[in-house]
Formats: C-alpha cells, structure tokens, sequence
C-alpha cells in the first residue's frame, strides 16, 4: 500500500490527488464534533482552534514533503501528528478534553485519508500502459473512462493500448511519461534527455526567500558552531604536533566554481596531507591515505565543512546546492560529461541533494549520476526541498554515512 501511495505522488504536481485538502476537511469534521459534543467547552477553549491551524498547516507541508523522492509514505501521518503534540506541548499547556477528541479524531481522519488514495489508485485514477508504465505500478490495467492521469510510453504501445490511451484522453485523462515517473522516484534527470534551455535558474522570489532562510539559519546555529570550530581547530594544532607528517595550517583555502561560473575562495577543515594535491585534484577513495587520522573522522561527520559557513554569510554560497568543484576539476568534467556546466545556474551550497543520496564520487561514472541528482534539484527547488535536504544531512552527520 505505502509502495503505491509513494508511486502516486511521485506523478508530476498538477497530476497528483491533492489529499491535504481531504486531511484539513477531515480535521474540521473531527473540530465539529468536539463543537457538537460540548458546543459551551468548546467555544470557550482556544487549544482546539489553534490545533486547527497548526494541523492544516501541517497537512499541506506533509503533502509536499511525501512528493520528494525518499521521503517515507508515513511521513504524510506523522508529520501532522508532531504538530498537535508540539502544540499542545507549548501553546497549551493545560489541554481540555476537547483539544484531544478533536487531535484523535483528525489523525484518525489522516490516516483514513491516506487509506482513500490507496482506493483511488485501485479505482482507476492512474491508468498504466505499456510495459515500462506497469512496472511502476503493477496491478489491473483499467480499462473503463475512469483514469484521470495515464502513464504510458505512446512509443511502446499496442494497436489495442493506443485505443484505450485514445479513450481515456477523449475523457480528459493527462499523459505522463513514464522517465518523469522514475525521475521524481530516483531524484534524478536523465541526463541522455536533459534540455539545456529548461534548466534555468531560482526564481526571484525564491533566490531571496531562500537567502534570508540561509542567514536566519546560520545565524540560529552560530552559538554551536563557533565552540565547535574552535575546538576543532585546536585539534588539528594538536594533531599536526603529535604526528609531524600530517602537521600543516588547519584551514584549507581553495578556488572553486561559484554561482554562474563566478570562482571564489572556500574556507574548510584541511584533511588531507600538506601536498597531496600537487598532481592535481584526485577523487577520494575508501581508505585514501592522503587523509590525515584526525581528518579521517572530521570527514564521517562532515565537521570539515562548518567554515563554509563563513561563505554562506558572505554570499558565496547556500547551505544547500550543488556541491562547488575545483576550477581545474569543473573544466576537465565539462570536457568529458554533457550539461556538467548547468549545476552553476544555482549558488553552490554546503550540503546538496546529491551529498544525501551518494555521498562522494570516486569515478566519471558516480559524478554522472552526481550531475542527474543536482539537476533534478535545480528543476525542482523549493524551500521545502531545502528543508528536507538539510534534515536528511543531519541524519548523515549523526550516523556518519557516505564519508570518505
């Protein structure tokens, strides 16, 4: 059932069942029942009405969140829920009975509405045609007027699956690729049918509303980062006097490919020993012995990057984005990998879509899917993907994944 909820919302955004809007119907469903049970209670008890917006809310946010790729179908529960238990926990101290009959029973409605699209699905609102198309969704083709979205490949169809693709757009049924299916579940393009001209940059009211969240952002968390930067500064003066070989300065200051091919200067943790980039930037590899022992671990919990958010307050840079390469590197992978030069039509960022989904590249290979993974975040940016970037990040640096 979660499989085909997923594959549902992976459709693109205009196509998709708008389920929010039956959470916030159902929560108002649930807010009359608790007015109908005890209608003086209810009136004079604010917790209720404060739920109501925090829960509709929340419902759209979870709407949104459930269509990027990864993100788990329970998400779309579990999110609305947090939001009444935050609520109840700082807005409303003393919750009458109220507040909770109207919370259950509108979680109670989430997860009945999650359930209706499961329904949805079986009823006929995704046609699928062709092979490639069942192999998203598997399941009985419908065969009735009923779908309102068909995915389906018109190149691989049958005499008989082009009769019924003609029957059900005479029914005013949207056509989807099956590529734009897999690209919103995998969280990259295909880069054999990427479009130069259709990969532009942040709209305006974006590039601002993102550049204020990165200041607010670095800002919020500056009380934690600077005692950690100093500490861990003083580790690697420490480090470069107990073992001399990896003794060097402790920041690492190196040109990379800025925001619209603009070059700049970024500030991180040096990790690597005095000199081993004299031959030219290398990829990393597991066990790379151009790796100090301290800089080892920096780099499992991402603790080298922290003073890039130095170029994040002076402009440089976004806390999420593309990664920002080497200018020797970025001019080699030009030569070699098509479109590599769109990744700049955003400011690079400290963390990236594609740092959460693969970590390093140690190949031509791994940085073409690198490359997918960044421009399907420029196509589909947004401020909750940014969010939900930043979540999946920290989970990284928690448990230490993708390091190398």
């Amino acid at each position: 059932m979660l499989a085909t909820i997923k594959r549902i919302y992976a459709l693109p955004t205009a196509t998709r069942p708008h389920a929010a809007l039956t959470w916030v119907l159902g929560y108002l469903f649930a807010l009359g029942l608790a007015v109908l049970a005890a209608p003086r209670a209810a009136l004079q008890d604010p917790a209720p009405w404060v739920l109501a917006l925090a829960y509709t809310l929340t419902a759209f946010v979870a709407q949104g969140w459930l269509a990027l790729p990864g993100a788990h179908p329970l998400s779309a529960v579990l999110a609305p829920l947090i939001a009444i238990f935050a609520v109840a926990a700082v807005l409303v101290p003393q919750p009458g009975w109220a507040f909770w009959l109207a919370g259950g029973a509108g979680a109670a409605m989430v997860l009945g509405a999650t359930l209706m699209w499961r329904a949805y699905r079986e009823r006929g609102a995704v046609a699928t045609l062709g092979a490639r198309a069942r192999a998203l969704f598997p399941g009985p083709v419908p065969t009735g007027p009923l779908a309102r979205v068909i995915v389906a490949d018109p190149d691989e169809l049958s005499a008989r699956e082009r009769e019924a693709l003609r029957l059900h757009a005479a029914h005013g049924a949207a056509l989807v690729h099956p590529a734009a299916v897999e690209a919103n579940l995998k969280g990259r393009v295909d880069l054999d049918h990427v479009v130069p001209e259709l990969v532009t940059g942040p709209p305006w009211i974006y590039a601002r509303s993102k550049r204020a969240l990165d200041l607010l952002l670095v800002l919020l968390v500056l009380p934690v980062v600077v005692p950690l930067v100093l500490v861990t500064a003083l580790a690697l003066a420490v480090a470069g006097r107990l073992w001399p070989e990896e003794a060097g300065p402790v920041f690492f200051i190196q040109e990379r490919v800025g925001f619209r091919g603009r070059p700049f200067r970024m500030v991180k943790f040096r990790t690597m020993r005095v000199g081993s980039d004299r031959n030219g930037p290398m990829y990393a590899v597991n066990n790379d012995r151009r790796i100090t022992r301290l800089g080892r671990w920096l780099r499992k919990f991402r603790l080298d990057e922290l003073p890039q958010l130095w170029n994040v307050l002076r402009g440089e840079m976004s806390l999420v984005g593309p990664r920002p390469e080497p200018i020797q590197s970025a001019a080699a992978f030009a030569e070699r990998i098509p479109h590599y030069e769109l990744r700049t039509r955003v400011p690079p960022g400290v963390t990236g879509w594609a740092q959460v989904q693969q970590g390093y590249a140690a190949g031509d290979e791994e940085t073409r899917v690198k490359l997918a993974h960044d421009l399907y975040y420029i196509q589909h940016a947004s401020l909750l993907f940014d969010l939900y970037v930043l979540v999946r990040t920290v989970t990284t640096v928690v448990f230490g994944r993708g390091a190398q």
